[in-house]
Formats: structure tokens, C-alpha cells, sequence
């Protein structure tokens, strides 16, 4: 079963599996050969492990990915980002991808998310930059816990710091959840003031759980040619050639395959 998080966050979307153990929720067992299978009949480009914190399930995500890699499947992880190096280091064998979320400062990590050690957090986030994997970045922005200006420009400067400029960084939108129900959503102009700020330090940002936004978009950061029109989840345009810019060449930070399979 893939309940349970080493993170204890008061806002967790997912609180109903995260925060109990196994055997304290429903669930299926499944092997990794049926999951690599389900993954390929369905027309799937890729599998991520995700909802909850999949370092938990390591030893299963570690047996899929080898699988689907062997099957031409992607793999990637939705995950807090804090783990050892030795388990980011052997993630290279079977991961492509990963988004990890990047919450707050010290005191946000401390009281927020149960009294998580923000310097090992920090160099969590170093490990993932060595291992030369595609990585995004999630800010979720809470009213009164994490939308400071101090903030706004700390998650972005780190993040460039660390990854550099090319790496996408997704501000999104708080809705109340677990024990943050007493919080109200965050105003579309914080989250709109937050994605200034961190243009000033990175190439693609994104404003994510407000849908209709031409922020969800990707533009060329050379000559601002719109490259991917989204909305929501759904990829309404993609002009993007070979990986580059059509208009200009540019190379733009990704993966890309027009087919998820190897040839048979």
C-alpha cells in the first residue's frame, strides 16, 4: 500500500492516506509487472508516483521504474523532496522526472509541515540537482504561513541557486484541507504578486489551481514566441520543434518523444 508521508503538513490535499499507516487504509496489492502492464495498455507515455510521499514506497517505485524503463515508459515522482542522497542518488537508475515542492522557510517547515530540518531540506534539494534529472518545482501559497515577500523571493533565488534559471517553478493556489480548514484560499493577486517576483529570477513560471490564466502557458524566454497553451491539465497548443523554439531555435528546458514506446 502506498499510504503514509514523512512529512506531517497541516494543509496536506491528501491527509486521508498520507497521514495513517498501510494497514489503516483500503487498498490493492499489486505487483510491479501488472502496473508496468495496466501503464502500456491504457496509452500511457509514462507513470508517476505520487499523493502520497513515494520515497515511503521506495522499494516499490524502484521495481516499477526499472520495468517501464526497459518498456520506453518515463517515470516521476511527486514528492516533498526530502530524502536522503543515497536514495536520490539511485533514483537516477529508473527516474526521469520530478516535481518536488518547496513550501516555505525554516519556520514554515518547522511548524507547518511537523518539524522538518530545513538545512537537510536544502541539501535534499542539492542531491536531486546532481543527479541531472528534469525537475519543476511547486510553491503552494498559504495565507498568513507562507506568502511573506521575504518568501516570494527566497523560494526563486534558491531555486536558481541550486538549478538554475531553466527550471520551471509552479506557484499554485491554496484551497482549505486537512487542519487548515479555518484558512482561506489564496487572493489571485498574492499569487499573481509571487509569479512577478519570481520572473525576475527564472525562465518559466507558472500560476497553478486557478484555471483560464495565460500564466499556465510556456513562452521562449529568448523572443517570448508562445511555445505551449494550456488549460489546466489539457495542452490546447504545443508548437515546440525538437525541443527548441520554432521561431527562434532557442532550446527550451524538457523532455521530449513523440512516442512513449520502443520500436518492437
Amino acid at each position: 500500500a502506498t499510504a503514509g508521508c514523512n512529512f506531517r503538513c497541516l494543509h496536506c490535499q491528501n491527509w486521508e492516506i498520507s497521514q495513517f499507516a498501510p494497514d489503516e487504509v483500503p487498498y490493492v496489492e499489486m505487483k510491479p509487472e501488472t502496473i508496468v502492464k495496466w501503464a502500456k495498455d491504457t496509452g500511457c507515455q509514462s507513470i508517476s508516483y505520487t499523493y502520497t510521499e513515494p520515497t515511503i514506497f521506495y522499494e516499490l517505485a524502484y521495481d516499477t521504474g526499472l520495468l517501464a524503463k526497459k518498456e520506453g515508459l518515463y517515470n516521476t515522482f511527486v514528492t516533498n523532496g526530502y530524502a536522503t542522497p543515497k536514495a536520490i542518488k539511485k533514483a537516477k537508475e529508473f527516474l526521469d522526472a520530478a516535481n518536488i515542492d518547496f513550501k516555505g522557510d525554516e519556520s514554515f517547515y518547522r511548524n507547518v509541515c511537523g518539524g522538518v530540518d530545513f538545512e537537510r531540506y536544502i541539501e535534499s534539494l542539492k542531491a536531486w540537482a546532481k543527479i541531472g534529472i528534469h525537475v519543476e518545482l511547486t510553491y503552494l501559497i498559504i495565507p498568513g504561513y507562507n506568502d511573506d515577500e521575504d518568501t516570494m523571493h527566497m523560494i526563486p533565488q534558491t531555486i536558481k541557486e541550486i538549478f538554475g534559471k531553466e527550471v520551471p517553478l509552479h506557484i499554485t493556489r491554496f484551497y482549505p484541507a486537512y487542519k487548515m480548514m479555518d484558512v482561506s484560499p489564496t487572493e489571485i493577486q498574492t499569487l499573481e504578486k509571487a509569479w512577478g517576483i519570481a520572473r525576475e529570477h527564472l525562465d518559466f513560471v507558472y500560476l497553478g489551481n486557478i484555471l483560464g490564466s495565460e500564466k499556465e502557458n510556456t513562452f521562449c524566454p529568448n523572443c517570448g514566441t508562445l511555445l505551449i497553451r494550456r488549460f489546466g491539465f489539457e495542452v490546447l497548443e504545443n508548437h515546440i520543434k525538437e525541443g527548441r523554439c520554432p521561431e527562434c531555435g532557442h532550446k527550451i528546458y524538457g523532455l521530449f518523444r513523440s512516442s512513449p514506446y520502443k520500436e518492437q
